[in-house]
C-alpha cells in the first residue's frame, strides 16, 4: 500500500505495523538514484519491497536505502530489505551504524524494546545485521546527489541521538520522520518516547525545521502533512501542552507524598489525553504508546 504525495516522485508506504494500516510509514523516492527511507518492523520489510515494485521500481534499481534511527518500528527490517536490494547502501547516522552492523549490539536492542512492559515490546520483533561495507555514515548538512536532486541530511536528535531527518529539494518534501511529531487523521499530536526524548533539542529542531518552509512534512506515524510548514506551530503548540500538562500532574502527585507513583501519573495522563480524543480509548496499542510518552517526558524532567 503506497500514496503518492501530489504529483511529486515521493511516496508514502504504508508498513501496516502490527497488521494496523496508517501507524506507520516507510517512504520511497523515485529519483534517478532510487531511494528507501526507512524499512519498518521486520516482520513488515515484504510490505515496503512489495510497494517498491508497484510503483514500478525493480529491488536492483534501488540505489539507497535511508534508516532514520533505529528503533525497531523504523530499522527492524533493514536486513531483509539489503538483502533485496543488493546494489543499495545503507546511509544512517554515526550512533546508529553499531546496532546495524554487530549481531551482539542488535541482539541487545531487541532484548531492550522486548523488556518493556506495555504490552507491545514483544510484537516489535527483531532486526537482522547488514555488512558495515555497505554502510555510509552521514551528518548534519551533508548531502546526497540522487541526480535529479538532492537530499540534505539534518541531524534532529530530540527523539534519539541517532535520528536524522532529511530534506528533499526537488519536491520541496521534509522528512521529520519522528522528531518530536506525529500525524493521525488529520491532526497534529507528538511523540516522545524514553530513554532519550530531549524536549530542548526537539524544539531546537522545530527552529530548524521552520526555516525550509517546505510544501510538504512526511511523518515516521503517519503519512503526509499538505500544510506543510504551516502546520510546524500547531506541532510546538501541542508538545508545549503535552509537557505541561504531564509536569502539572505530576506536581499535583507530588504534593504531600512521601513518594510519587510513577504509573498513577501516566495513568491519569492517558486518561485525560485519551478523553479529549473520540474512538481510542480502547485501543490498547494506543494506550500504550501514550504511556511511554508519558514516561520519555518524565525522564525528560528529571522525575
Amino acid at each position: 500500500m503506497h500514496e503518492r504525495v501530489d504529483d511529486e516522485d515521493v511516496y508514502v508506504i504504508d508498513t501496516v505495523m502490527l497488521g494496523i494500516k496508517e501507524q506507520a510509514a516507510a517512504f520511497f523516492i523515485d529519483a534517478e538514484e532510487p531511494v528507501i527511507v526507512d524499512t519498518g518492523l521486520q516482520d513488515c520489510a515484504g510490505n515496503v519491497l512489495d510497494a517498491v515494485e508497484d510503483i514500478g521500481v525493480a529491488h536492483d534499481d534501488v540505489e539507497h536505502i535511508v534508516v532514520t534511527h533505529v528503533h525497531l518500528d523504523h530499522a527492524g527490517g533493514v536486513g531483509e530489505v539489503a538483502e533485496a536490494c543488493p546494489n543499495a547502501d545503507i546511509l544512517t547516522h554515526e550512533r546508529s551504524v553499531m546496532y546495524l552492523t554487530d549481531d551482539e549490539r542488535a541482539r541487545n536492542l531487541v532484548e531492550k524494546v522486548h523488556a518493556v512492559e506495555d504490552g507491545l515490546g514483544d510484537a516489535y520483533g527483531g532486526i537482522d545485521t547488514v555488512d558495515e561495507e555497505r554502510v555510509v555514515r552521514v551528518g548534519d548538512g551533508d548531502t546526497l546527489n540522487l541526480g535529479d536532486r538532492t537530499l540534505e541530511v539534518l541531524e534532529t536528535t530530540g527523539h534519539a541521538p541517532h535520528h536524522i531527518s532529511l530534506y528533499d529539494d526537488e519536491s520541496d518534501a521534509l522528512f521529520i520522520i519522528d522528531e518530536g511529531c506525529a500525524y493521525f487523521e488529520g491532526e497534529e499530536s507528538v511523540t516522545t518516547p524514553p530513554p532519550d526524548f530531549d524536549y530542548e533539542k526537539t524544539l531546537e529542531s522545530f527552529d530548524r525545521f521552520e526555516e525550509y518552509d517546505a510544501d510538504y512534512l512526511l511523518y515516521g506515524h503517519y503519512g503526509v502533512n499538505y500544510d506543510g510548514g504551516d502546520a510546524l506551530p500547531r506541532h510546538r503548540e501541542a508538545l508545549h501542552e503535552w509537557v505541561d500538562e504531564i509536569e502539572k500532574t505530576w506536581k499535583e502527585h507530588d504534593e504531600g507524598e512521601a513518594e510519587t507513583d510513577t504509573k498513577e501519573v501516566v495513568d491519569e495522563v492517558v486518561k485525560t489525553f485519551l478523553s479529549r480524543r473520540k474512538g481510542e480509548t480502547d485501543n490498547p496499542m494506543v494506550r500504550g504508546i501514550l504511556s511511554r510518552d508519558v514516561y520519555g517526558v518524565l525522564n525528560d524532567l528529571g522525575h
